[in-house]
């Protein structure tokens, strides 16, 4: 009779991959000294880096949703577009940016991979269970042989001690002999049907676990790349005699882009920078709520000190 295969164990990669893919607060950047300032701001839009991938329409809604940002907060317009104003907000691509999208990419293909293998791994593990179940039914069928067996023998066994059999119980003898023979043949190829199953599946696993040390080995260089603390800007507000200027380097999205217009509009305001965290004016991005339609209390209390003092 044939010898059942065991499974390997489908855990090799459940707890492997470990995506850290999250990119530390950038150093803090130079604070920005308030300028003195009547609380109001006009702006206008000018150049734009094509391989930011927006339109000059796109530029201008997300300007006006900044500056909506301080309307819904302050309870008054602050924040106008007038296609004359000194103020002209800019869009510049370079490294920073650049580093930015690599960084995406990647990290874009090794979530991808990640989905890939976690999908992988679910159907073979669903495999997994259909084999296990299969394994009990062969087992069962397997043990319900071998007793038929035993007792054909025990019984022939009987039979031959008390001298033989007659010619009618001697054929259903060989009868239900070849029936036992048949069932071992089925059982027989039903096991090695099911060994080739888990050879197979045995085969998916190993190749499973040595995705995920790749996949693994991707994410631990990801992490030691881009995880790191450099010193960058997303933005930058100067101004030079009447001329004023809003300088964005970078932004992962155009939620991201619409807080740095609206940290901008903050300086172009004449606000510096603040220590509260969450504030659009915190000079790093960190517990900001990205999703904000307005700028946050303490935004507005800065804003009514810094105007107000001046």
């Amino acid at each position: 009779m044939r010898q059942l295969m065991w499974l390997l164990v489908i855990g090799l990669f459940g707890a492997a991959i470990q995506l850290l893919l999250t990119v530390k607060p950038p150093a803090q950047p130079t604070a920005v000294t308030a300028m003195p300032s009547t609380g109001m701001v006009e702006y206008k839009v000018g150049a734009i880096d094509p391989r930011f991938n927006l339109s000059e329409a796109d530029v201008q809604r997300l300007c006006a949703e900044a500056g909506r940002m301080w309307q819904l907060g302050l309870g008054k317009q602050v924040v106008h577009y007038n296609p004359n104003a000194a103020l002209t907000v800019n869009l510049t691509y370079d490294a920073r940016q650049q580093h930015s999208d690599y960084a995406q990419q990647q990290q874009a293909n090794i979530q991808g991979q990640v989905v890939l293998a976690d999908a992988q791994q679910r159907a073979l593990a669903n495999l997994q269970l259909q084999l296990q179940q299969k394994q009990q039914l062969l087992n069962n069928a397997l043990a319900e042989h071998s007793q038929a067996v035993q007792s054909y023998n025990a019984k022939v066994d009987t039979i031959n001690a008390a001298g033989g059999a007659a010619e009618v119980v001697r054929d259903e003898l060989q009868a239900e002999q070849q029936r036992h023979a048949a069932s071992k043949a089925a059982l027989d190829a039903q096991v090695d049907a099911y060994n080739q199953d888990i050879d197979a599946l045995n085969g998916q696993l190993k190749h499973l676990a040595a995705q995920a040390t790749h996949v693994n080995s991707m994410v631990n260089a990801f992490n030691a790349k881009h995880s790191g603390s450099y010193p960058f800007e997303k933005g930058h507000y100067k101004q030079s005699g009447q001329q004023h200027n809003i300088t964005i380097y970078q932004f992962n999205n155009q939620v991201d882009l619409r807080i740095a217009l609206a940290h901008e509009f903050g300086h172009a305001l004449g606000l510096g920078h603040t220590g509260e965290q969450t504030a659009i004016m915190y000079p790093v991005l960190a517990a900001q709520n990205m999703a904000a339609t307005e700028v946050t209390p303490a935004d507005v209390n800065f804003y009514h000190t810094s105007i107000g003092a001046q």
